[in-house]
């Protein structure tokens, strides 16, 4: 996640997450950590949230359906971001990924080089 922040010299910036991704953020970072990403606003995807039209956001989540369309409706009627950036837990599916690009607001909003996959593992020895 501090790749992406930092190729996009992004800074001032509202996380978005569902709650698969909650569980594991909380168990790879502390808050103040997230602080000094440059992270100032955590919020959740399947709760009501406030238009913040002035930030960008980050989108870390997972590559469900649900998450994908929640992202969508996000941008469909209003512009709830300034920009977004998509952070996926795994990898998306083809039809995810179809899903997100027949939606015009969503590529008009997506800021460039954007969409990235975060894969996680444990390995136990």
């Amino acid at each position: 996640m501090s790749n992406l922040l930092t190729e996009h010299n992004l800074t001032e910036l509202v996380l978005v997450v569902d709650q698969s991704s909650l569980k594991l953020l909380s168990n790879l970072f502390k808050i103040t950590e997230l602080i000094g990403m440059g992270i100032i606003v955590l919020e959740r995807l399947d709760l009501r949230r406030k238009v913040m039209d002035t930030m960008q956001a980050l989108y870390f989540i997972e590559p469900r359906e649900e998450s994908v369309k929640q992202v969508i409706d996000d941008f469909k009627e209003r512009r709830q971001y300034k920009k977004l950036h998509l952070l996926f837990t795994s990898a998306i599916s083809k039809s995810n990924l179809k899903l997100l690009s027949l939606e015009s607001n969503i590529i008009k909003y997506l800021a460039k080089h954007s969409i990235k996959e975060f894969f996680h593992g444990m390995y136990f020895v």
